[in-house]
């Protein structure tokens, strides 16, 4: 009975480690991910004025990777970009959306990515009826 209870208690926590993560296990990957700077353009959404950072990010990785872009401010904030997925050496843009109009060429401080392998999304054969 007490091999029970502790199994059950290391499966909770195992559990609850692996649920509380808020990056979705996603990890700092500077070595296979490279993000260059292209240009920053005005955006205009739901009446809110946006300041949009555009990013080429470019893969060394040998399998497919989802990722997003982290943007820390002169300010201390942080900014991110929605999730991307990229292939093996190839390059996708990503925007980062700033709400207002940034016209400092030095509000970015620094950036990461952060990445997981790729995960597959598997369609079913049959419809569902």
């Amino acid at each position: 009975m007490n091999k029970i209870s502790l199994f059950l208690t290391v499966l909770m926590m195992c559990f609850f480690v692996s649920c509380s993560s808020s990056d979705d296990g996603m990890r700092s990957n500077e070595g296979s991910l490279k993000a260059e700077f292209i240009n920053t353009t005005v955006a205009h959404k739901s009446l809110k004025e946006y300041t949009s950072f555009n990013y080429n990010v470019r893969s060394n990785a040998l399998t497919p990777l989802d990722g997003r872009l982290e943007l820390v401010t002169i300010n201390g904030d942080k900014v991110q970009s929605e999730y991307f997925t990229i292939a093996p050496n190839k390059m996708v843009k990503v925007e980062v959306l700033v709400e207002g109009r940034i016209v400092d060429t030095n509000y970015i401080k620094s950036k990461k990515i952060y990445t997981r392998p790729a995960r597959v999304i598997t369609e079913p054969v049959f419809p569902k009826l």
